[in-house]
């Protein structure tokens, strides 16, 4: 098929729209499904708000316009796309849904097609508002998918068929090839994002070289934006996405201005094979994914509490005590520290590793190894558990297949026994 406007090959998917639909809506039920199986972390109460929010707004936009189409299939796989990354309590998770509707209602082409991917902006959005915002705290539900053991391949096959049926196998090759050059295999949540999430057909290029350039672009750019933020989070997965639909305006001009050279649609039995070909090459990519990455067999929860009063402590509570991150290492994360860090984006604390080996899990704190430094003695590493004293408790299983284990590591701060140590250490 030839775009009028550009002249030049473009690709037509291999069934009709709305049956493309409703396969991208039967994956998206399919991995909320396994979330609830594995690691339930969504509740139907966020699935109710956003899916009444969403299509409200659509409601009282086609009443307010005429011409204009419901389209509440479209609206809710827009609003599954924020509920397999964020939760939220209540009507909270409206905000990035209604963020995530007015993209792609509002940012839009000349020709009223949508420039943006909407789910991806409803994540980035919200994830950009609850850390920035204190009254709107989201949670992360996509590393969830990272428990599951080989979901890295199951995902790569069913994004695999639904880029043969959609025709943009080029895309989603163009994506691994991007983010594996500047970060490495992705885990089971990122495969969502690039094999389902990316490839929306009413915003991907349909030109086969601009697939490419967005492709291998958006992917690099998240695998950069991955190391420059130290640990991945759901504003880093999708980042680059996000950075790629504002240049693709322009990548798109310099085309229609002969500036860059079209690749056409490979035809006949050339374009088929090659679409099998790269089909397969995602199923191996997959594969590959899941034999590096593998999944996580222990989630292990941590956070900072006043010995005495037993009260949680917050980034700001702790900074005055601490300098710098506390580590923590026990045999079972081979030799590798884990720093305790304050996630904005979850407000609670978060672990993070250097290294993408998950750990092993952790029965007792006897083994336990804690490094920091105390904010008024900065040049004195300590480990003493005499001010910091860890607590181990043992979370039961709640998914009906969950294969990992769950631990909650309290650290309990004797914030008088610091204060004591200060005034000692001023008064040398």
């Amino acid at each position: 098929m030839v775009d009028p406007a550009l002249n030049e090959t473009t690709a037509r998917p291999r069934v009709g729209p709305r049956t493309l639909l409703l396969f991208q809506l039967g994956a998206q039920y399919f991995y909320l499904s396994c979330l609830e199986l594995f690691d339930p972390r969504q509740s139907l109460s966020a699935a109710a708000w956003a899916y009444g929010s969403i299509l409200l707004l659509q409601t009282a936009y086609v009443a307010a316009r005429s011409g204009e189409r419901l389209r509440p299939l479209t609206m809710i796989a827009t609003a599954n796309t924020v509920l397999l990354f964020f939760t939220a309590t209540d009507w909270l998770i409206c905000v990035p849904v209604a963020i995530g509707w007015a993209t792609r209602t509002f940012y839009v082409s000349r020709d009223g097609r949508p420039l943006a991917n909407a789910g991806t902006f409803g994540v980035f959005c919200g994830g950009l508002l609850t850390a920035w915002t204190p009254l709107l705290p989201l949670k992360a539900v996509s590393h969830g998918f990272t428990t599951i053991p080989h979901f890295q391949l199951v995902v790569a096959v069913i994004g695999a068929a639904l880029a043969v049926l959609g025709n943009h196998v080029a895309l989603v090759v163009a994506l691994l090839v991007g983010f594996t050059a500047t970060r490495g295999f992705p885990n089971a949540a990122e495969l969502i994002i690039f094999l389902h999430a990316a490839p929306d057909p009413s915003t991907s290029p349909r030109v086969t070289w601009q697939r490419w350039v967005f492709g291998v672009c958006g992917g690099a750019l998240t695998g950069i934006f991955f190391w420059v933020n130290g640990h991945g989070n759901e504003l880093t997965k999708v980042s680059g996405l996000v950075a790629m639909s504002f240049i693709m305006p322009w990548i798109r001009a310099l085309g229609r201005a002969h500036v860059v050279r079209s690749v056409t649609e490979p035809r006949g039995r050339f374009g088929a094979g090659a679409t099998v070909l790269g089909a397969a090459l995602v199923v191996a990519y997959g594969a590959l994914a899941d034999r590096f990455m593998g999944y996580k067999p222990f989630d292990l929860w941590t956070h900072f509490e006043d010995a005495r009063t037993h009260v949680r402590l917050d980034d700001g509570a702790v900074r005055e005590l601490f300098a710098g991150n506390v580590h923590i290492a026990y045999p079972g994360t081979h030799g590798v520290d884990e720093e305790i860090v304050w996630s904005p984006l979850n407000h609670g604390w978060d672990l993070v590793r250097h290294t993408r080996r998950a750990a092993d899990p952790l029965t007792d704190v006897a083994t336990l190894r804690i490094a920091y430094r105390l904010a008024c003695l900065p040049d004195a590493p300590t480990g003493d558990r005499d001010l910091v004293l860890p607590r181990l408790e043992r979370l039961p299983k709640r998914g009906a297949w969950t294969v990992k284990e769950t631990a909650e590591l309290v650290l309990e701060i004797d914030t008088d026994a610091i204060r004591a140590r200060c005034e000692a250490a001023r008064d040398r």
